[in-house]
């Protein structure tokens, strides 16, 4: 209550002040309904910033986006940051393995991404972001019951424009970003896009060699052609990349009370963990600061703790305008990937479970799409198919577990998945005057699974055994979601609206190991979820400050997520939860505090309680799902003389502490954190050139962002601490 006066105070300010301010926040475009719109227009809740906005706070991958936005959350994965999962508002993928789609849907330039492992990869040359909460079930293509990003890349276009970025940092980094295009001819455009971003130094020690973790490389070329008729228009974009990079280790806890023990030690059974008094399976005690970056690695296995990804990503896009104002649009995407990446769980020196993995992951779509208007009706109809195949060959080294217990090491398990889905959707928007909107949309969608895969063991000597589990299975399903939403705008200033709307994320197949358990194999069921949600978008005080804000309830069930097997197994299995409530606010403030000071807010909260015939996860919360969530953010323009300015910016991030596993086990609990950037900026305005020095984690928050404790019989929890201090200098020349 006491927010909401406040913004009652504010609201009342900004309307006496109006007149005094000619500046007004800029109008932001979006797409998030397949046609450009301005973000106030839009009845859903929605984040969108520029790819300036985004360089400015180092957003260079899609796992950073979550800086930026409350009730976001987004972990690296049990492989340190190579399968990232995304949670918004609760709703999200619990799981760490490629073959598995996200629950929330992440499409470059309206190309869904398939596997998760397609997100570690650095962005380049972006022109906007869009974060869009809730269920989308009826515009987007796969598998959206959580949320959609879209991350859009700048086009080719006639005008001649460009910028390039070099920035520098701490840990010998070195990022350099750059692009070049303009009209080769009266219709036909080109771009060109480049990437180069190295860390020279790892933040992370192996004090067994006294050498740091290695350095990291990505590097990235994007070429465009685009056509523009009287008609038609068109753009064919060929990405490059490739990805060398040092995968961040974990932080090793113990959890028995002695070695050779499965007696869970004092501070355990607190609820805690304690290196100095708890001890692993094979009585191993980290002894270095559980908050510093100092480990045990295993030498012998330093060289496999990396990832080497390479992908090729083609899109063309047509748009044909006929007479009736009616338009059609092609969306074609190919994506391969090739990937061979190995895992730095436990961080400990002898030979728990050193696993690696190497992938092959193709995936082709289509969607056609007609789209028209009128006084009336706004209106969109498509189809859309999809294929996608993940081939991995996984290996497990555990001398000191298996091979030393069951005499069978390494450990195999391989898998070739095929996925294909189809649907056709529809939206209209129908216009009842003045004043109200109904919002209509429907997508009917199925979707098939075929899974052959299974575990293998071989013996020390390298001598093949026998297969533990096999399956050659296959999963479908069908699915009809909708949105139905009635909008009201009884001014130009604020928009308010009721929605209704589900989402789906098709069932499929665990491709993780299986040595004592045949029903981990067993297809997981899809899961679906019901929103409910009431929101507004207000603008304040002539234009100087927008508020938007939503309060929403979900009805999700058949929760996928990460269960255990019966103890005392070995190994994870993918299943469902019967049920969950999920409730929240989300609230966005941007004001135009005088005419150089910007400043924005955000608060999100999130209430999540499993129902469940189980009693270990009756009443326990949705994982990665933090409570509370708040960010802050200014920039003060000063000017120094006629064509220069300083600008003084800075942001923070505040995350409730979350339970990261189900069920909710006390060790995997990562506890709030802040997170503050700050930049200092040199800049021309209306002319080309910016430098800055900038700070990330200015703070030296010392925070974990993921923790795992799925294989507690060998008596180890793991948790990922986030990025340290980091300072820097950047320098960006643009030209149009």
């Amino acid at each position: 209550m006491k927010f909401l006066r406040y913004i009652s105070v504010l609201a009342a300010l900004l309307a006496t002040t109006a007149v005094a301010q000619e500046r007004m926040i800029e109008e932001v475009v979006v797409t998030a309904q397949k046609r450009e719109q301005a973000i106030t227009d839009v009845s859903l809740s929605i984040s969108a910033f520029t790819g300036d906005t985004a360089r400015a706070n180092g957003v260079s991958r899609p796992q950073d986006i979550a800086f930026l936005i409350p009730n976001v959350d987004i972990k690296g994965s049990s492989q340190s940051e190579a399968n990232p999962a995304i949670t918004i508002r609760g709703i999200g993928m619990n799981n760490f393995n490629s073959n598995n789609n996200q629950s929330v849907g992440v499409y470059v330039n309206e190309i869904f991404l398939s596997s998760p492992g397609m997100m570690s990869l650095s962005m380049m040359d972006i022109e906007r972001i869009e974060v869009l909460k809730g269920p989308q079930g009826t515009l987007y293509g796969r598998n959206s019951s959580g949320g959609a990003i879209n991350i859009i890349s700048a086009k080719a276009t006639q005008e001649s424009s460009g910028f390039a970025n070099l920035s520098v940092g701490d840990y010998d980094t070195v990022r350099f970003e750059g692009a070049v295009g303009g009209g080769l001819s009266d219709t036909v455009s080109g771009r060109i896009s480049a990437l180069y971003d190295k860390q020279g130094e790892s933040f992370h020690t192996n004090a067994l060699t006294g050498t740091d973790f290695g350095d990291s490389e990505n590097t990235g070329i994007r070429g465009q052609l685009a056509y523009d008729g009287d008609r038609l228009t068109a753009n064919l974009m060929l990405t490059v990349m490739n990805q060398d990079v040092a995968n961040r280790p974990f932080v090793h806890f113990g959890m028995f009370d002695a070695p050779f023990s499965f007696t869970p030690c004092a501070a355990v059974d607190a609820g805690g963990l304690d290196n100095a008094t708890c001890f692993d399976l094979l009585g191993y005690q980290n002894p270095h600061d559980p908050e510093g970056f100092t480990h045990d690695f295993d030498p012998n296995r330093m060289g496999e703790y990396r990832t080497d990804s390479d992908v090729v990503n083609a899109t063309l896009r047509f748009d044909y305008d006929f007479a009736n104002d009616v338009t059609l649009t092609s969306v074609t995407g190919l994506i391969e990937q090739d990937r061979f990446y190995g895992e730095n769980t436990w961080s400990q020196p002898l030979e728990f479970f050193a696993v690696t993995h190497d992938e092959d992951m193709d995936q082709f779509s289509q969607e056609f799409r007609l789209a028209g208007s009128s006084d009336r009706v706004d209106w969109v109809a498509g189809v859309f198919y999809s294929q996608d195949q993940i081939v991995a060959f996984n290996e497990a080294n555990s001398g000191d577990v298996f091979g030393a217990l069951l005499g069978v090491s390494p450990i195999t398990w391989n898998f070739d998945q095929e996925t294909t889905a189809w649907a056709v959707f529809g939206s209209a928007d129908w216009h009842l005057g003045d004043t109200w909107t109904l919002v209509t949309g429907l997508r009917y969608t199925e979707e098939e699974v075929d899974f052959t895969g299974g575990t293998f063991g071989f013996d020390i000597a390298g001598n093949a055994t026998f297969p533990f589990f096999t399956t050659d299975n296959n999963f479908s399903d069908e699915n009809a979601s909708y949105r139905i939403a009635l909008e009201a705008r009884p001014s130009d200033e604020l928009l308010g609206y009721l929605s209704v709307s589900t989402g789906f994320k098709s069932g499929g197949f665990n491709g993780d190991f299986n040595v004592d358990d045949p029903s981990i194999y067993d297809p997981f069921k899809s899961e679906t979820v019901t929103a409910y949600e009431l929101g507004g978008k207000w603008t304040l005080g002539g234009g100087i400050a927008q508020l938007d804000g939503a309060i929403f309830y979900y009805d999700y069930t058949d929760i996928q997520t990460i269960v255990p097997v019966p103890s005392p197994g070995i190994g994870f299995r993918l299943g469902n939860l019967d049920s969950a409530d999920v409730a929240g606010v989300d609230l966005d403030l941007q004001v135009l505090a005088t005419e150089n000071l910007t400043l924005r807010f955000g608060l999100g909260y999130v209430d999540t309680e499993v129902t469940d015939s189980r009693a270990i996860y009756d009443g326990a919360k949705l994982p990665n799902a933090p409570e509370f969530q708040g960010t802050a953010g200014g920039r003060w323009e000063i000017p120094i003389g006629p064509t220069w300015n300083i600008a003084l910016q800075a942001d923070v991030k505040y995350t409730d502490s979350a339970f990261r596993t189900m069920p909710n086990n006390p060790q995997a609990f990562t506890d709030s954190y802040a997170v503050a950037n700050a930049r200092i900026v040199l800049h021309q305005p209306a002319g080309p050139w910016e430098f800055a020095v900038w700070g990330r984690n200015i703070t030296d928050e010392s925070y974990f962002i993921e923790a795992f404790d799925v294989f507690d019989p060998l008596g180890a929890t793991a948790k990922l601490a986030g990025t340290p201090q980091v300072f820097g200098v950047s320098a960006n020349f643009r030209f149009q």
